[in-house]
């Protein structure tokens, strides 16, 4: 008798555990909501702008008038010169010059004049007749090698695309508690990957082949002086200023609503911890080891994205340096001229490494945390493709670096001082150096990711076909309109009731609201049976009661 009380008090002490870390999910639930009432007007408003520097760009040929006209502020953004008009004029110059002291001096020595003032008249003869061709009139030859406009607008429908996936998966989490542990794992890469993301491929970091960021974005955006020198300081350019920054606002503030989501990811998932009625799998045979390597294709991407980076903010510091005037630029002998608004970077995009290598992450991070054996089995399809698809670049890599004797320090050093190096920003002595280093770190880090992405294939075939026996753990979601129990099950005389006191002699079934648990199943009182004096609750699919209880009219069951 003792037994049946006790037994009895510690099933309501766990269902009441059970309701209130329930309760606190869905209170998670409501707070992810009003972040996403103040998220989608925001996206709104990006989309707007992200089409704005789209019809900038279209239009581009038609903003000629830098003096008064914005828009040209953006669209110049995106052009380097080879300034020919300066190089024809210089040459013409020097050609004058150089046939007029040879007519004087072949006059002279030829000649045998002993009167100078005869040689000065030819000397002046000749320059008066070279003084009076014409030099030709060429254009300056633009190339449009930066990518401003399209990556402006290309980085605002990225913002969003990203921080949709992350509140999506937040909002299937919060339903599905099993996933909130790889859920915060998939947040913090799409927030490093909303400020920063950088594709696996090109191997090295040259700045006119790797994509702009919204990073670069907001460093390029940092100083106004680019702007208002613009056109010899002869411009509109504070209008221009004013929307680059009132767009990167917004996407900052896209970027804040998902480090919101992984805040309340992080406490939901402290909530399921602490639970007493959280889930206990069985782990999966030889998982461990696909985890320890993902940690280090992690490490390992984290080199190759931090010296793109590093060489991103490198050619914009050289670029904003670049303080020569086309006749300037000839003189010093640099082939290439732009504005320091020139923006050298291309438009983000995803290509196929990198899409495996997220594959992989996902996976890897799923397949461990809810033991799903499936999720080793994507992994080791995605990451052999990766490893596959990587070998051009990588012997690409190494052929570039060891031609050019980039391991020799002081040659690479001296490549990087080039006058031909003008998309790298013309680098000073610090800046070349500092572009060395990063070409090293970008060749480890894109050597190591290939090698641990050969073993990853390996080591999640192995976890995969070690645990082929068993079932993947399938943990059902609940509704999205599903309510709490204590809202729309409460025990009233006109809804459930008191089970044993209720009309003891029907048969009509009576089913409770379906309530959410920890591991993410579907909870359901089911069906309350009651025949005579006996009740029968079955616990159905994803019941509450584990079996089919009975007991007799006035015992008391939680």
């Amino acid at each position: 008798r003792m037994s049946s009380h006790y037994d009895a008090s510690r099933h309501a002490l766990s269902n009441l555990n059970m309701m209130k870390t329930v309760d606190e999910l869905i209170g998670l639930q409501k707070k992810h909501q009003y972040i996403l009432l103040a998220f989608a007007p925001i996206c709104i408003a990006v989309v707007i702008m992200s089409c704005l520097w789209s019809d900038i760009f279209g239009k581009g040929a038609s903003y000629t008038d830098k003096s008064t006209e914005w828009e040209s502020c953006m669209v110049q953004a995106d052009y380097a010169y080879i300034p020919l008009s300066s190089l024809i004029q210089q040459g013409t110059a020097a050609s004058k010059s150089y046939l007029t002291a040879c007519v004087g001096g072949s006059v002279n020595k030829q000649c045998d004049f002993s009167d100078q003032n005869v040689i000065n008249c030819f000397s002046y003869l000749a320059f008066t007749c070279l003084a009076n061709v014409p030099t030709p009139t060429i254009n300056d030859v633009a190339l449009p090698t930066g990518h401003f406009l399209a990556s402006l607008s290309y980085i605002g429908v990225q913002c969003i695309v990203y921080s949709c996936i992350a509140h999506a998966t937040l909002n299937r989490a919060l339903r599905h508690p099993s996933w909130l542990i790889s859920t915060i794992g998939g947040l913090i890469w799409i927030l490093y990957s909303l400020l920063t993301f950088y594709t696996v491929n090109p191997a090295f970091p040259v700045p006119n082949q790797i994509n702009g960021s919204l990073l670069s974005m907001l460093y390029y955006g940092g100083s106004y002086t680019k702007f208002n020198d613009f056109n010899g300081g002869s411009n509109n350019c504070q209008l221009a200023f004013n929307y680059l920054w009132g767009y990167l606002a917004l996407n900052l503030l896209i970027v804040f609503t998902v480090v919101l989501a992984l805040a309340i990811a992080i406490y939901a998932e402290l909530i399921r911890y602490k639970s007493p009625n959280k889930a206990k799998y069985e782990p999966l045979a030889h998982a461990i080891v696909p985890c320890v390597l993902l940690a280090l294709a992690v490490f390992f991407y984290l080199l190759i994205s931090f010296s793109k980076i590093g060489s991103s903010l490198n050619a914009l510091m050289g670029i904003a340096n670049f303080d020569y005037t086309q006749a300037q630029a000839v003189a010093a002998g640099k082939t290439l001229w732009y504005e320091k608004v020139f923006y050298p970077f291309v438009q983000p995009s995803m290509d196929i490494s990198t899409l495996m290598y997220i594959g992989v992450f996902t996976s890897i991070l799923r397949g461990y945390t809810i033991q799903s054996i499936s999720a080793f089995r994507l992994a080791c399809a995605s990451s052999l493709v990766f490893t596959v698809v990587s070998y051009p670049a990588l012997v690409g890599a190494f052929q570039f670096y060891y031609y050019n004797s980039f391991n020799d320090y002081n040659t690479c050093w001296n490549y990087f001082l080039g006058a031909q190096t003008g998309f790298f920003g013309y680098p000073d002595e610090n800046q070349a150096k500092f572009y060395c280093q990063m070409f090293r770190v970008a060749l480890v880090g894109y050597t190591g990711l290939v090698v641990v992405m050969h073993l990853i294939t390996v080591a999640c075939y192995v976890t995969a076909n070690a645990n082929a026996h068993r079932m993947s753990e399938v943990f059902e979601p609940l509704e999205h309109t599903q309510r709490r129990l204590s809202e729309k099950a409460a025990p009233t005389s006109a809804a459930v009731g008191n089970p044993i006191t209720h009309s003891l002699q029907s048969t009509q079934p009576l089913t409770a609201q379906r309530r959410e648990s920890l591991d993410g199943e579907r909870y359901s009182l089911a069906e309350v049976v009651i025949v005579g004096n006996r009740v029968s609750v079955d616990r159905g699919q994803g019941g509450l009661f584990k079996g089919s209880d009975r007991f007799e009219d006035g015992e008391h069951k939680t």
